[in-house]
């Protein structure tokens, strides 16, 4: 089940990552809509880099 409930906004807005049980959902804000989906399971925290290039995952 994809939720709302853990997701992280991108140090400018940009983008919004959310994560779940069964991996991580990428949105581009301006349009709402999903630019990526990764199959990664166990992710306990996710965060942008200051330039929003990268996306960290600690699992």
């Amino acid at each position: 089940k994809w939720t709302e409930n853990n997701f992280v906004w991108s140090p400018k807005g940009t983008y919004l990552a959310s994560f779940h049980e069964q991996g991580i959902a990428f949105w581009g804000v301006k349009e709402f809509r999903q630019v990526q989906r990764f199959a990664h399971r166990g992710v306990n925290y996710i965060d942008f880099s200051p330039g929003e290039r990268y996306l960290v995952t600690i699992s």
